[in-house]
């Protein structure tokens, strides 16, 4: 009995480990019938629609656009969420998709958005 949790208290160490070594899956958009350069297209298009409803929503609400507010990132991965989706992908880990489909690319607020394509 012993030995069980030992190798359990071990396995999730381990877990924890590579997570925080920045080991764990990365998630990507994936379609499989589009071109990374169709993926890329829709997910610029998904960040801007996210955006602009985020900031017209705000507008509404009486207060001011501050990208970097929690409430606003969140509505706005939210939006860009339902878009993507929308558009046919889905999001799934890399270890799921061939390395040579793989990409990330940054937009204009630097943060990183990982898409594939056939």
């Amino acid at each position: 009995m012993k030995s069980f949790k030992i190798r359990q208290i071990s396995s999730c160490g381990l877990i924890m480990l590579f997570s925080l070594a920045g080991c764990a899956p990365t998630a990507y958009w994936y379609n499989k019938d589009k071109t990374y350069q169709r993926a890329r297209v829709d997910c610029r298009d998904c960040i801007y629609q996210a955006r602009l409803k985020t900031s017209e929503a705000a507008e509404q609400q009486g207060t001011n656009y501050d990208a970097s507010s929690a409430g606003i990132k969140s509505l706005e991965h939210r939006l860009f969420e339902e878009c993507m989706t929308a558009k046919g992908y889905k999001k799934t880990y890399d270890f799921r998709i061939k390395e040579s489909a793989r990409k990330g690319f940054i937009d204009q607020d630097r943060e990183i958005y990982y898409i594939a394509g056939k």
